[in-house]
């Protein structure tokens, strides 16, 4: 063999253990992404709750006209974007708005029961449309960039807003993929940079907020990205593309979601930690959190948005996983900075008594691993629409555009 045939030879030999390494990993890995795929809506919770998906059949149910009970379907089933009607009103909270404990036939969600009493006060064609931007465990974060999506639509910003706070969700500011890809579209991305920009007095929120848009926009407070990055950007983006092509890229965040869920499983086991552990809030956190609910407050009054607020209820059953003393914090502070900003701020912590959490008591301990202190039943939900109506409907009605 020829000296040019044996230093191929040798060649090949090196590149055999990278080359198979890579094919291996490609090809198991695609086939492990394949099968990645879950829900993450339903993948943890107990199997007693439901989300409503806007195809039931409620029409005649609970004295619903046909137009009452299309409206309130169409809030769960078109979700996240614009209806065609300039009056709007943008609802976002977590899961507690979104799902149904021992859902029973008739059952609806807070947003579609504010709807329907939306329309019977409105008395009038021109009715507002609820437009839902809840997710389940969503952070602070997803709630600004929500809130700033909704109101940077054209032609029509949303021109009210209702919040559902909830203290469990101040522990994390994570955004997830869908959300970040939102937040990182030009209009949007700019909006939040010029926020963060306007309100150096809230380092953690920005620091959130960088994160998500990216750090060159938020640091340096230019809309614009620099001008001598425009190639790698782009190059960067036809890379992700190319990847996103693969199952095993393209399905990267479930498994990471699947991955995370794993360990914290496994953590709970090993540390005995159940659904009523009483759990600190990190301050790290909630300072964050309560800077981005200033935010988001700031931004509201910025485009005349009319921000109403409610603090979710909290299941008054005890042992619970919300310290007492975390409850008071959240409350007061909460308070205190809608009082700053002049926005309504409805108290519901105490609103949803123990009867109405759950349709079976004596089963809820042992069900799905422990005791479920977030969803409620469907009379709960219609419970808190009915106050948020009583509180607020006129002020929603009468801010319509």
């Amino acid at each position: 063999m020829s000296k040019m045939g044996h230093q191929m030879a040798r060649l090949g030999g090196k590149l055999y253990v990278p080359i198979c390494s890579v094919l291996l990993v490609l090809t198991f890995g695609n086939w492990l992404a394949d099968r990645s795929y879950f829900d993450p809506v339903t993948v943890a919770q107990n199997q007693r709750i439901r989300f409503q998906k806007g195809d039931e059949n409620i029409a005649r149910l609970d004295g619903l006209t046909e137009f009452e009970a299309e409206s309130a379907n169409a809030v769960v089933r078109d979700g996240f974007k614009q209806s065609g009607n300039p009056n709007e009103i943008f609802f976002a909270g977590d899961s507690q708005t979104l799902a149904i404990m021992d859902e029973k036939p008739g059952d609806l969600t807070t947003p579609q029961w504010l709807q329907i009493l939306l329309i019977r006060l409105a008395r009038a064609a021109n009715s507002p449309t609820i437009v839902l931007g809840s997710l389940p465990n969503m952070s602070m974060t997803e709630f600004l960039i929500r809130l700033v999506t909704a109101g940077e639509w054209t032609p029509n910003p949303v021109h009210a807003a209702v919040g559902c706070i909830v203290l469990r969700e101040w522990r994390g500011l994570a955004v997830r993929e869908s959300v970040r890809n939102a937040a990182t579209a030009g209009t949007i991305r700019d909006a939040l940079a010029r926020l963060a920009a306007s309100s150096p007095d809230l380092p953690s929120a920005d620091a959130a907020i960088s994160a998500s848009i990216g750090r060159e926009q938020s640091a340096d407070r230019s809309s614009a990205a620099p001008k001598g990055r425009s190639f790698a950007v782009r190059l960067e983006q036809k890379f992700q593309d190319a990847a996103d092509e693969m199952p095993l890229f393209r399905m990267r965040s479930y498994l990471y979601g699947r991955v995370f869920l794993f360990f914290m499983i496994l953590r709970n086991r090993l540390l005995g930690i159940h659904t009523d552990t009483p759990r600190k809030v990190p301050e790290t956190t909630y300072r964050a959190s309560l800077q981005l609910l200033e935010l988001s407050l700031r931004y509201a009054r910025s485009r005349h948005i009319d921000f109403i607020l409610y603090l979710a209820p909290n299941r008054p059953y005890e042992p619970n996983p919300i310290l007492p003393s975390d409850l008071a914090k959240f409350r007061r502070d909460v308070r205190n900075l809608c009082e700053r900003y002049d926005a309504p701020c409805f108290d519901y912590t105490n609103l949803v008594p123990e009867k109405l959490w759950t349709n079976y008591p004596a089963q809820d301990a042992v069900d799905q691993g422990g005791r479920d202190y977030l969803h409620f039943t469907g009379p709960a939900h219609k419970l808190v629409a009915e106050h948020i109506s009583a509180d607020a409907g006129a002020r929603l009605i009468g801010s319509a555009p």
